[in-house]
């Protein structure tokens, strides 16, 4: 099957739209990377866009423990705070409570240590060993407590479920993933322009973009203009605030974008 000229150019950047996405919001570098290069730059009507959202996160486990619950399931919403992950970490507290015993009982031998130098009856070296193993213990006990903290992992923002990796029940190691998880209220649109647009787009630039899903048209203002600009396919990635009502909108929904008549006349002029 054989595509037009204007059909593969669309294919090719809604490919590497898609893959800015998948990647995620902090490997922007590499969806950049991957612009058709080959391709021509599309008119200024034929530029597409995609929803990303400003977090995405896969939350991994600290401990070597089993999983005694996990939570909520796949797309449902959580809010900042909530406990997503609880270990059983009975084992931990348990060493807790041992380090902290130790921690208090060297306390007190300093105590009688440094009394007894004090007086003559032992020498002040006794006194120095005694203060170092209280700081031993105490480095111990703040281990202890750092282990039983990491027993729960908690939602680092408001969000929904993408995938939860594990379940209750199972043993995980040191940086075993877990679940997946994505701010899907904290959106922005990412777009791919020709370079020669620059003239007329910057920082505050109004755009419209719409939604192939829900048939919307949404507003939006360029909030950064990408940092390179692609030197065979001359195209270069904006990122874009919606400001209207994003309620309907999910992560990687995508859409034709237009820009102010202002732009269209500037596409007009380029040799």
């Amino acid at each position: 099957m054989r595509f037009s000229l204007k059909a593969q150019t669309r294919i090719g950047l809604n490919l590497a739209l898609l893959l800015a996405l998948v990647v995620g919001p902090g490997r922007l570098a590499a969806a950049e990377d991957a612009v058709p290069t080959g391709a021509p730059a599309p008119a200024a009507d034929h530029i597409r866009g995609l929803i990303v959202p400003l977090h995405r996160a896969r939350l991994s486990s600290r401990l070597q423990a089993t999983i005694a619950a996990i939570g909520p399931e796949t797309g449902e919403a959580f809010k900042a705070g909530d406990v997503l992950v609880q270990f059983d970490c009975g084992s931990f507290e348990a060493e807790r409570e041992r380090v902290q015993a130790e921690a208090e009982a060297a306390e007190a031998s300093l105590g009688v240590k440094r009394e007894l130098a004090s007086s003559g009856n032992t020498s002040k070296l006794q006194a120095v060993l005694a203060e170092a193993d209280l700081k031993k213990t105490k480095a111990a006990v703040h281990v202890a407590d750092k282990q039983v903290a990491d027993c729960q992992i908690k939602a680092p923002f408001d969000g929904r479920v993408i995938e939860r990796i594990a379940n209750a029940h199972e043993t995980v190691g040191f940086r075993d993933p877990l679940i997946d998880i994505v701010a899907d209220k904290a959106l922005e649109l990412r777009v791919f322009v020709p370079s020669r647009t620059l003239r007329s787009i910057s920082k505050g630039s109004a755009l419209e973009l719409s939604v192939d899903e829900t048939g919307e048209r949404m507003p939006a203002r360029v909030i950064a203009l990408g940092a390179r600009i692609d030197n065979v396919s001359q195209l270069i990635e904006i990122r874009a605030e919606l400001t209207g009502d994003t309620d309907r909108l999910v992560p990687g929904m995508s859409g034709n974008v237009t820009f102010p008549a202002s732009l269209a006349a500037a596409e007009g002029k380029a040799p």
